[in-house]
């Protein structure tokens, strides 16, 4: 009888220790940085210090992976897309390791009427983005390059007006363009010019399809696009320059320059576009697509702090477009040609502050000045002079100037079932009510 609870307590104390044993075993627990998302299949090298033996082992689904060394050991914990984990370990030692990856997958973000920045799953409207790995592909140097294959949208070219936009079958004057959030003005017939917005310093654009006239006014009845420029936020220095050339004429070129030092920033880009004009049949001077010369210029300064960010930004713009007429006198070789001259240009400065319990403050102020100059010059081919004609009919300039000062308050916690917003809006514009037009030669 004694002997066979001697047995059976011998027994249980037995188990009680493998229990114990197995409950105190050491193991590491691989995750990554970011995410804190279990890191499955690592691959981990255990090599001890003084014997130099190795010993190798793969993660589990939970990212797990026994410690049995006997001695002190080096580990080196990698997998493909994190940066290799390095360090020291004792035999019976626990220890969690974090992956920093070396590619952040970074979720999209869009900002055009929303509270604050927010994940583009999780927008309050359904906004179509087209990235810059996108752009790139397209090989879109302008936005009617950008827009011309998409699905609810049609893009209609002409020699002198440029290219419109229709969306879902209303016309262009209908959509509203914004760049960074500010209007763009100087509309032609009611409708922008697509070939005039130019992509060089875009990171994406944002848009969205639909009526959206209660936030952005009348002319936002089709949708609303939204080009978000470039900003460094993380290189110390970034350099780029790129060229682009079509058999039909076409020489584009462009380049930046951008700094990023502690919590200052700072960024200049500009470039050249050249078309050289294009008919399918020869019209002798008339071409059916005309001549075009663009510059174009931008830059910022911006000052990043731990809860607040302050940023100015200049551009400028200035495109020549020459329709050539047919000849006056073939003889004496003289023609009426007009010169069509578009000057864009804007300053702002924005302002953010992050508050406390998720709300935020930002302010914007903006100015921007368009120009439009029509003239009429009398060319002699044979003694290459031009003279311009005199006559008022031959000549005009439209000038525009529009003015924005806007302060939102707004509260946005991705987590929470109520945000809110209230602000600002103050809009000041100067120019011709009518709609600007130009002759166009076909």
């Amino acid at each position: 009888m004694f002997k066979g609870l001697s047995s059976l307590l011998i027994g249980l104390l037995s188990l009680l220790a493998v229990a114990v044993g197995y409950s105190q075993k050491a193991f590491i627990k691989v995750v990554d940085l970011k995410s804190n998302e279990p890191v499955a299949f690592a691959h981990v090298c255990f090599e001890g210090l003084k014997s130099g033996s190795p010993k190798y082992a793969l993660t589990t689904m939970e990212g797990v992976a026994s410690n049995d060394v006997i001695e002190i050991s080096k580990i080196a914990v990698s997998y493909v897309g994190f940066a290799t984990y390095t360090d020291t370990i004792k035999p019976g030692q626990t220890l969690e390791i974090k992956l920093r990856p070396k590619v952040l997958n970074m979720d999209e973000v869009v900002v055009t009427a929303q509270y604050t920045p927010e994940r583009a799953d999780k927008s309050i409207y359904k906004v179509e983005v087209i990235n810059a790995r996108q752009i790139e592909q397209k090989a879109a140097t302008n936005m009617a390059d950008l827009l011309k294959d998409q699905s609810t949208m049609r893009v209609t070219q002409d020699g002198v007006l440029g290219t419109s936009l229709r969306i879902q079958g209303l016309s262009g004057e209908n959509v509203k363009f914004l760049q960074d959030g500010v209007p763009l003005i100087g509309r032609m017939n009611g409708n922008f010019d697509l070939n005039q917005i130019n992509l060089f310093n875009v990171d994406h654009v944002e848009v969205i399809e639909g009526p959206m006239s209660v936030i952005y006014g009348s002319n936002a009845l089709a949708g609303v696009i939204n080009i978000v420029t470039k900003e460094n936020k993380s290189s110390l220095i970034n350099a780029t320059a790129s060229g682009y050339t079509e058999s039909v004429g076409v020489y584009n070129f462009d380049g930046s320059v951008s700094i990023n030092h502690h919590k200052h920033g700072f960024s200049i880009d500009g470039g050249r576009n050249f078309f050289g004009g294009y008919s399918q049949e020869d019209t002798s001077r008339v071409q059916t697509f005309k001549p075009r010369r663009q510059y174009f210029f931008d830059g910022y300064y911006a000052y990043t702090a731990n809860s607040w960010k302050i940023k100015f930004t200049g551009d400028y713009f200035n495109e020549l477009l020459i329709d050539k007429g047919p000849y006056v006198d073939i003889y004496n070789e003289t023609a009426h040609d007009n010169h069509l001259t578009t000057i864009r240009y804007s300053g702002r400065a924005d302002a953010s502050v992050k508050l406390a319990k998720n709300h935020f403050i930002s302010l914007l102020g903006s100015w921007s000045g368009y120009t439009r100059i029509r003239e009429t010059v009398f060319n002699n081919l044979a003694t290459q002079t031009e003279n311009v004609v005199p006559q008022s009919w031959a000549q005009d300039t439209t000038t525009i100037n529009n003015f924005i000062a806007r302060g939102t308050f707004a509260k946005s916690n991705p987590d929470k079932k109520f945000n809110y917003q209230a602000g600002i809006d103050i809009r000041l514009k100067a120019g011709p009510e009518k709609k600007l037009t130009v002759e166009a030669r076909k």
